[in-house]
């Protein structure tokens, strides 16, 4: 009999062995196999761990390697059920999640950082046959090729059991240094529990797969050996070549695994068939990352509308569907970067309180396999219809995609996609469609540009929105005035005579801004007030909004407010990016400008409040040193004698962090103090700094600043008329404070108001 032994809990209690675990053992020191951690979770009978060569005992069609993740030695460590070892789970941020599997508790991946590694023996490699399981959820398709498990190198070794961007899934083995694939006959279901098997059998020279206990697709290749790769670990969940994007690793799986298994023997039907029943696989898994995976985050929102995890963008489609609001948006939810866009959905019934729904567009092989690009939502026929930009990695198209069920959760693509295969001739590019509907007649644009002359606003009519007739430009500028291209345009009348048409700018050198002209319009062409636009937010933090006309004729608009922080702290922080709160937009009364206020639906977020009356006030003057993070503030100023006076926010009592918001009467100017905002050296340089936008206070004019404090987020409205967004990254654990502000002289507020936030109905 081979010797057997426990790693035994504190409790006494083994941990249960479901078959001998080794036949060979070696003494190794448990200081250079075990990290610390481990030892807090377990008591070793021995100074010394025995490590076990699987290679030899291993009975017939029994596994060489095998997960289960039933129990975690640690936060970051799982066993290895063969030989009954830890195996680390890496993922360098975070404690790791599980979420319920058809066999136990499954692995939760979340596209960018949880992988495993294993040190397979050289003798326990697979060669002339081979089987790979494993329980799979897919919440979206990775980025880049990435395995469920995988020890290769291509093409000279090994195999690579794994998925394509597209969900197609494959084995693939090296044979005398050629590689032979055998792929699925379709794309992997998204959101459900599926039963995956690939088998290598050298004796019939076939590659087969097998989903839920069935053989779906097989292969013929040359009856000789694979070649094994003894130099690579085996990963599970992550390509050991990943591509990168800066930070960022490309080749990792989103979802959540269970029951990873490797043989050395090419296992039949039935036995697989026999692998897939052990499971139970009936229940939808629970894939929406948990809430308290940011429970700590200091920085995170939480009453700002954003998906629950990773990458967001540009919102686009604001629309009132039924009794539901619906906005769509930009984003990988393989991470936190910019990559293999899908459009993200929320819903909400107040515009304030938002759900993340279903993914309603995924790039497909063809004309948007890299990506399903902004575009517009609209109602025609009573159904919910998306138009957007779809692109294969040379080339832009105009595709259409409608709601598939009652409620507009699900939606499918047109079949004659793209409806416009491709930008107006001679023009750079073209992208992000907005719509609107004159009488009949539905008006699409799209922005693009001109080589050496600047952007333009390419204009298409249709009745139907799927046949488009080309219509000229509905407005163009020149680059030296707005940049080479006009990036999501909208065009929104704000009275009867009066319209607004808006662009976010690419200047090369420069951040990108979003500017607007007032003017008129007939739906062909747009005639600017002046050509020279406008900024919409003071310090150009709020950018690319989307509009919609509420029923009660309100224009409502909500824009995205990026992150100012390196990559690698998107990478730690495991998110990126979130969407504005609803604003309501006017025409000011000189006609020439757009006046913005916030939705007053955000008024039930109120819950505790606050009130100072005639306060004078010299230097600092706290109101609240330990604030909670999330607060609405009106206040109301006068300057009085002072030079300088307004408003510290996320302040610390010494002073170290604050966020300053004033207003300087010599140079009559608003003012945005960031350089004492954070500490953090991840922080973009250019964030921190003093911005000044002109502003011109009267003698006896109130400053009125009303502000939206959502952790890092700050939304600020001035004297009811302009706005703009920061952010703001404290890093101190009492950097809450709320006060004034003043600079040779005194000022007073004869009102604030200041009303807690919560975000529960």
């Amino acid at each position: 009999m081979p010797l057997a032994f426990y790693l035994t809990r504190k409790s006494g209690s083994p941990i249960p062995q479901r078959k001998p675990l080794c036949n060979t053992l070696t003494a190794v020191s448990v200081l250079r196999l075990l990290p610390g951690n481990i030892l807090n979770y377990f008591v070793l009978p021995l100074s010394f761990v025995i490590q076990c060569s699987i290679a030899t005992g291993t009975g017939a069609q029994d596994p060489v390697a095998w997960w289960t993740f039933d129990r975690l030695l640690s936060d970051k460590y799982t066993m290895e059920q063969v030989s009954r070892m830890p195996t680390a789970i890496q993922t360098p941020f975070r404690a790791q999640e599980r979420i319920p599997g058809p066999v136990g508790q499954a692995l939760r991946l979340d596209g960018y950082s949880v992988w495993l590694e294993w040190n397979l023996p050289g003798d326990a490699q697979p060669a002339d046959a081979l089987t790979v399981m494993a329980w799979i959820a897919v919440e979206t398709y990775p980025v880049a090729n990435a395995p469920i498990m995988a020890q290769y190198r291509f093409p000279e070794a090994g195999y690579y059991f794994g998925m394509d961007p597209w969900g197609t899934w494959y084995l693939a083995v090296s044979i005398e240094g050629v590689w032979y694939t055998c792929n699925s006959p379709e794309p992997l279901d998204k959101g459900t529990w599926a039963h995956l098997g690939g088998s290598f059998d050298s004796e019939t020279g076939l590659l087969q797969l097998y989903l839920n206990g069935k053989m779906v697709q097989a292969e013929t290749v040359p009856a000789l050996p694979l070649t094994p790769d003894e130099h690579t670990l085996l990963t599970v969940g992550r390509d050991p070549y990943t591509p990168t994007l800066g930070a960022f690793e490309k080749g990792l799986l989103n979802g959540a695994l269970d029951e990873v298994k490797l043989y050395r023997d090419a296992l039949d039907a039935d036995a697989i068939k026999q692998d897939f029943h052990l499971g139970a696989h009936e229940e939808k898994p629970q894939l929406t990352p948990p809430a308290d995976r940011f429970i700590r985050d200091l920085h995170r929102p939480v009453l700002h509308a954003m998906p629950p995890a990773n990458w967001t963008n540009e919102p686009h489609g604001l629309v009132q569907y039924g009794d539901i609001w619906h906005i769509f948006h930009q984003r990988n939810a393989n991470g936190p970067y910019l990559d293999q866009i899908h459009w993200g959905h929320m819903i909400s019934h107040d515009l304030v309180h938002w759900e993340s729904v279903n993914i309603a567009l995924a790039p497909e092989p063809g004309w948007d396999q890299r990506g399903t690009w902004a575009g517009d939502a609209v109602i025609h026929n009573d159904t919910l219809i998306l138009l957007y930009t779809g692109v294969d990695g040379v080339k832009a198209g105009i595709g259409l995609a409608k709601a598939a069920d009652a409620d507009g959760l699900q939606f499918e693509k047109h079949p004659a996609n793209p409806l416009i295969p491709s930008a107006p001739e001679g023009s750079l590019d073209f992208r992000d469609t907005y719509l609107w509907k004159n009488g009949e007649i539905w008006y699409m644009i799209v922005g693009s540009g001109m080589p050496e002359t600047g952007g333009i606003a390419p204009l298409y009519t249709s009745t139907d929105l799927v046949e488009w007739a080309p219509q000229g430009n509905f407005f163009e500028s020149t680059a030296d005035v707005s940049g080479i291209f006009f990036e999501l345009p909208i065009f929104v009348p704000l009275t009867e005579k009066k319209a607004m048409f808006g662009i976010t700018t690419i200047e090369p050198g420069l951040p990108a801004q979003y500017v607007y002209w007032t003017g008129s319009s007939d739906n062909d062409r747009f005639v600017p007030d002046s050509p020279e636009p406008q900024p919409l937010d003071l310090f150009n933090h709020f950018l690319s909004p989307t509009v919609a006309t509420a029923p009660d004729g309100r224009i409502i608009a909500m824009g995205i407010i990026a992150e100012r922080r390196t990559s690698e702290a998107q990478l730690e922080a495991g998110w990126a990016h979130l969407f504005s709160f609803p604003r309501v937009w006017t025409l000011c009364a000189a006609g020439k400008r757009i006046c913005q206020q916030p939705a007053e639906e955000l008024q039930s977020l109120r819950h505790k409040s606050r009130t100072w009356t005639n306060l004078t006030f010299n230097n600092t003057h706290p109101l609240l040193e330990d604030a909670p993070r999330t607060l609405e503030i009106r206040a109301e100023l006068a300057a009085e004698e002072a030079r300088q006076f307004g408003v510290d926010l996320l302040r610390n009592p010494s002073g170290q962090e604050y966020t300053r918001i004033y207003y300087d009467q010599e140079s009559k100017a608003l003012n945005l103090d960031l350089t004492r905002s954070s500490l953090s050296p991840t922080v973009f340089e250019d964030v921190k700094i003093n911005r000044s936008t002109p502003l011109d206070l009267l003698p006896g004019d109130r400053l009125v600043l009303h502000v939206f404090l959502d952790h890092s987020v700050i939304e600020v409205y001035v004297n009811d008329q302009s706005a703009f967004a920061t952010r703001a990254y404290p890093v101190l654990e009492n950097s809450t404070g709320i006060g004034l502000f003043t600079r040779e002289g005194e000022a007073s507020a004869p009102s604030i108001q200041i009303w807690e936030l919560n975000g529960h109905e």
